[in-house]
């Protein structure tokens, strides 16, 4: 029980600080704007050629995280929910495509890419939904890669307390989360070849603890990365 009341803490938190309402989460995100739309284009390739018939979704930073929160939850023991309907928008389909031209119709702001097909995978966190001049056109490159596991240990001081049990560990601006077991050891699969921030938060004794976010790249190989709070 102690561990799930630490889990909806640090989920709560970590939500808050991605949609910005309040705490001391990263201030670069756009929050995407209900009242002004327009289009993203997105071409997606394997091995150099198209990528038809993919599993391509946009979501806000904050969506991203709630989905790979449900995921994290699915592999736990966990009791009850993470989530709740104020953080189940923000996440959009492409409106059309073509031989692997992804076209989506979102509000303007930040997102992050997330693509399937067979067993690679794309994902993209830098995309910004922007009005563009009339006649002018923008097209986002995403490259589908194979996938690799990051595995590790979140550590604590001896001195500070509190265990490592029960940590969130994400991959920022993704749905890749993992919560961490009695050892503090994690792991996060299926994660393409990429550059990525992760970072890890947990809370206990009434008291947020963050890890410094560390550069982790992934490649075909396995991962291990060490995170310490």
């Amino acid at each position: 029980m102690k561990r799930n009341i630490l889990i909806l803490f640090a989920v709560f938190s970590l939500i808050i600080s991605l949609t910005g309402c309040g705490g001391s989460g990263s201030s670069n995100y756009v929050t995407p704007k209900t009242t002004e739309m327009t289009s993203v284009r997105v071409s997606l390739t394997q091995d150099g050629q198209p990528a038809p018939n993919a599993e391509v979704t946009l979501y806000t930073p904050a969506a991203a995280m709630r989905e790979g929160l449900i995921q994290a939850q699915n592999k736990t023991n966990f009791r009850g929910s993470l989530i709740d309907n104020r953080f189940s928008e923000g996440v959009y389909s492409p409106v059309s495509s073509d031989n692997g031209i992804y076209t989506f119709n979102v509000p303007t702001g930040d997102y992050t890419l997330i693509a399937n097909r067979g067993n690679a995978r794309a994902v993209l966190t830098t995309i910004r939904a922007e009005v563009v001049a009339e006649g002018a056109s923008k097209i986002t490159v995403a490259k589908l890669s194979h996938t690799a596991t990051i595995e590790g240990t979140v550590t604590v001081p001896s001195s500070a307390g509190i265990t490592a049990a029960g940590a969130i560990v994400y991959l920022e601006k993704t749905s890749f989360v993992a919560i961490t077991d009695s050892d503090g050891k994690f792991e996060i699969s299926g994660v393409p070849e990429e550059s990525y921030k992760i970072a890890a938060m947990s809370n206990q004794n009434g008291k947020y603890y963050n890890a410094d976010s560390t550069d982790v790249v992934v490649n075909n190989d396995l991962s291990v990365t060490p995170t310490s709070i």
